[in-house]
């Protein structure tokens, strides 16, 4: 749910009260005048003219917003996803040191500001955690509140990622959790960082975040703002790692959209990302139609007699479908391997176990190998190895000093060396990258 603007020809907009007003020290996501005009009166608008902000500090508004959420919890969902809460209560910009190298934008030249990321934010999410706590008591079931801080343009920087204020403290609870930019592509960075190694989506950069979110982040690789991507490293990784693994439909195919200019000839037909006039934010994202099949039938019966499925497929550069990846005799695929993750995650180490990044030796670093482990206290523990380079590498290691024995449990791709549970010597464990996206999964004997 999006409670920080509506359509501006929403019926809200008749209630002027619940609007934002306009102001010239703000600046729009898209650099230029934050202004939209409606009955010929301007109001602010972050996303442009075809949008308006709600004036969250107006508790008309929060009230309406409120029995929007109770409504669906009453219909009996299971929680609710806030989208661009970094958005919802905005100041004017304060010029600061840049931390980007797109400086022609304004939106990036003027950051860091106070406009987003601000405490009064974190208290309407306060405001919305209430009503569905207040909803899962008087139901008997717990409900989930997940944020996302929308396309702020700006990703997880090299120690903090800024969006888990969202998850407010442990006497002020906001979100149960917040999306994590982590994994999806360059981190979230719309425009370059300063620090080219924030884009690096890895192990090692996760290592770095505060130890005290990791459970409440929401990993993705993808979102409503950022594009579907072939890193199945990354997309693995949200599956291994603690906290929520957040599975935006059709990245399990491990497929990424190419760019195209978006015509609305294909389904949702006319329905764009929220801006225009550029590229980064003229094509669509992550809300393409499910390739269930290369005919559409699976999409929607309607399609039976027709092509414009196969072609919006070819258009959208999409090769693989669910038909396809689960096809006999097709082998291994990334829809596959998503599969036996999930399915292994329901171990008690991978579902709340501690994370610890394994440094057996300078050759982890050097052949470029991401080994971390997992291990819950009471249960076996889990030895993880991924690798995303394209040049192949080969090394030794040591994973004695975690258990004396290793079964196999996941190998992707398929190596002969290494049969599924069938136990072998942690002491020296030959690994060899062929230059494929390698996902290794061992548990502690």
């Amino acid at each position: 749910m999006d409670f920080n603007s509506v359509s501006a020809k929403h019926p809200w907009t008749e209630f002027t009260y619940l609007l934002e007003p306009y102001s010239s020290k703000k600046v729009s996501r898209l650099g230029g005048d934050a202004r939209t005009v409606i009955q010929g009166v301007s109001y602010y608008s972050v996303f442009g003219s075809h949008f308006v902000d709600l004036n969250l500090r107006e508790t008309g508004a929060l009230d309406r917003i409120a029995d929007v959420a109770k409504f669906w919890l009453n219909e009996g969902i299971d929680g609710i996803l806030l989208d661009n809460v970094a958005f919802y209560i905005e100041n004017g910009t304060e010029s600061g040191a840049p931390i980007t190298k797109e400086l022609g934008s304004q939106w990036f030249s003027k950051y860091p500001t106070s406009q987003i990321y601000i405490s009064e934010s974190v208290e309407v999410v306060r405001k919305i955690r209430k009503v569905v706590d207040e909803m899962s008591e008087s139901s008997g079931k717990p409900k989930l509140l997940a944020v996302d801080a929308g396309n702020t343009g700006y990703g997880v920087g090299k120690s903090e990622d800024i969006s888990m204020q969202f998850l407010g403290t442990k006497d002020s609870p906001a979100a149960h959790v917040v999306v994590s930019r982590q994994f999806v592509k360059h981190r979230g960075w719309k425009a370059p960082p300063i620090d080219p190694e924030e884009i690096k989506n890895d192990i090692f950069t996760y290592d770095m975040l505060s130890v005290s979110d990791r459970n409440s982040m929401a990993l993705t690789t993808v979102s409503t703002s950022d594009s579907r991507q072939s890193d199945l490293v990354a997309l693995a990784a949200t599956v291994l790692l603690p906290g929520t693994c957040l599975l935006y439909y059709g990245s399990e195919l491990n497929e990424g959209t190419e760019y195209v200019n978006f015509t609305g000839d294909f389904y949702p037909f006319d329905e764009k990302t929220i801006f225009t006039g550029s590229k980064e934010t003229d094509v669509l994202l992550s809300q393409l139609a499910m390739p269930w099949d290369q005919a559409g039938v699976g999409f929607s019966p309607a399609l039976t007699n027709s092509t414009s499925f196969t072609e919006y497929l070819k258009r959208f550069g999409l090769r693989e479908t669910v038909e396809s990846a689960t096809s006999s005799g097709r082998g291994a695929t990334p829809f596959s391997l998503v599969q036996d993750l999930i399915a292994i995650r329901r171990n008690e180490s991978l579902l709340w176990g501690d994370f610890r990044l394994l440094k057996s030796s300078l050759i982890t670093e050097e052949l470029k190998f991401q080994i971390f482990e997992r291990k819950a206290e009471g249960f076996p523990a889990f030895i993880i190895v991924l690798r995303n380079e394209p040049n192949v590498a080969s090394g030794t290691f040591d994973f004695s000093s975690v258990c004396s024995n290793i079964i196999p449990k996941i190998i992707y791709p398929a190596n002969k060396n290494f049969p599924i549970d069938q136990e072998v010597s942690s002491q020296r464990v030959y690994l060899h990258s062929s230059g494929e996206p390698m996902v290794y999964v061992f548990k502690c004997a």
